[in-house]
């Protein structure tokens, strides 16, 4: 029975994920942070029902004592795992850089990234015993900064960087790593319905000295927390499992390299957007900004009165023609799906969500045609 370890199973993705693999037959080590959550689980997924095996395991990816506690008792019930989902994650800090808390950016730190390496040492011998595969959550914004989100940012490009290294060092053994990069999902109660920007973000105005409170003012308060609010939340998709007939019904045994490439749309054109010149970005986020979710951030109270005409001069009448050259042929490309709406039995068969993504990553390896380290690489992003 292959046996798979996955973090941050109290909700979301990881207990989603718990309950396919626990269908499918295999063996499934859920880390939880609360016992509410692993009482839960265990009463949810019974043994001896003639599918999998789901042991729930209390799981603190912060505390070096929980992670080797958790490692023991999957090492006492396994000789071997086939694959790990570094799950866990927070988003607990957001709004202009100057607001965010240096406790709150090292608690992210501690559980984005650090966890993640310290539950993935904690087993390495077990997933090279059985040349398995590590695979860690990422986000699209670990590709393509947005404003506000400085700090989860940070954290989610780490979690690209060391997952590239570690593929580096894993690949003699023939372990792969890859990293899936999810949008907004409402389903991971990471942004709780936006309360983690309307709570957070006047929580940490309130918190900031009276000469930065007075600095920024309450327009640009009000104006940053509806940017992230309307604006991030817009793009969350509120569709239930029902209403995705393709990825629910794409069946694990599909083949990885089949979405190796094929990236959902959207997250395809975000991705795109990363490797634009830092100028073109600003202004696809100006517009974005001020024509498609309708929210324009307004400068602090002290900034100069032409600061927008200030910060907007760089755009220069050529810079400007050469935008909109690159802007209708971006319009163009999402107009057309990328080659989806000429073709979309292309993607019939692909995974589309993170859930059917992470459930084929973890259930099946790959194939690559080569055995250099670079295919090794399996990078996933779906919003």
């Amino acid at each position: 029975m292959p046996s798979f370890y996955i973090t941050g199973c109290d909700s979301g993705f990881g207990r989603d994920l718990v309950s396919r693999l626990y269908e499918k037959g295999h063996q499934v080590f859920a880390g939880c942070l609360l016992k509410q959550s692993v009482d839960d689980i265990e009463k949810e997924f019974p043994p001896g029902q003639g599918k999998g095996r789901v042991v729930a395991i209390l799981l603190d990816v912060t505390d070096e004592a929980s992670v080797h506690k958790a490692a023991e008792t999957i090492k006492g019930l396994t000789d071997r795992l086939d694959g790990l989902v570094n799950n866990a994650g927070i988003l607990i800090d957001a709004g202009p850089a100057e607001w965010s808390s240096t406790a709150s950016f090292r608690k992210m730190l501690e559980v984005n990234v650090i966890g993640m390496s310290s539950v993935m040492k904690s087993v390495v011998d077990l997933i090279r015993q059985a040349q398995g595969r590590i695979v860690n959550v990422a986000s699209i914004v670990g590709h393509f900064s947005f404003p506000y989100l400085g700090t989860y940012g940070a954290t989610k490009y780490a979690v690209e960087g060391y997952s590239d290294s570690i593929r580096q060092d894993l690949h003699p053994w023939g372990v792969t790593v890859h990293v899936v990069e999810p949008g907004i999902f409402p389903m991971t109660g990471l942004y709780s319905g936006g309360a983690v920007f309307q709570d957070g973000i006047t929580g940490r105005y309130a918190e900031l000295p009276r000469e930065t409170q007075e600095v920024y003012g309450e327009a640009y308060l009000k104006s940053v927390t509806e940017a992230l609010t309307e604006g991030c939340m817009a793009s969350c998709p509120t569709r239930t499992d029902s209403e995705y007939p393709r990825p629910w019904n794409t069946h694990c045994s599909a083949l990885l390299p089949s979405i190796v490439i094929e990236w959902a749309w959207t997250a395809e054109r975000c991705t795109f957007m990363s490797f634009l010149p830092e100028w073109v970005r600003d202004m696809v986020n100006e517009f974005l900004q001020n024509w498609v979710f309708r929210v324009e951030a307004v400068p602090p109270v002290s900034a100069p009165k032409d600061g927008l005409s200030m910060a907007k001069s760089r755009y220069a009448a050529p810079t400007k023609l050469i935008f909109i050259i690159l802007a209708t042929g971006l319009v163009v490309l999402v107009i057309g799906g990328g080659g989806w709406a000429a073709n979309p039995a292309r993607y019939s068969d692909r995974p589309r969500t993170p859930i059917a993504v992470l459930c084929n990553i973890v259930c099946h390896r790959c194939a690559p045609e080569d055995d250099t380290p670079t295919s090794k690489q399996l990078r996933v992003s779906c919003i």
